[in-house]
């Protein structure tokens, strides 16, 4: 018997993960990753890709290199939102 013995209800309701599972937490990383690339193509396609979405200054090429979706400058992604 899966839920040991004396154990009511072994079925899968037990197995089902919740809310806080692991497995949930990252599919909704990955859909917010998502979202960040999707984002990111429509900069490209509309020219702003490289541009703090906050000043419109240039992003440092090193940043993009390392965060190809970032939307914020340096000085912005460390300063609180507005």
């Amino acid at each position: 018997m899966a839920g040991g013995p004396g154990r009511a209800g072994s079925g899968a309701a037990e197995a089902r993960p919740d809310d806080t599972s692991p497995g949930v937490a990252i599919l909704e990383g990955v859909a917010a990753e998502l979202d960040d690339v999707e984002r990111a193509l429509q900069r490209l396609d509309d020219g702003s890709y490289g541009r703090c979405e906050r000043c419109r200054a240039p992003i440092d090429d090193d940043r993009l290199a390392a965060h190809p979706a970032t939307r914020l400058c340096g000085a912005h992604a460390l300063a609180p939102p507005p």
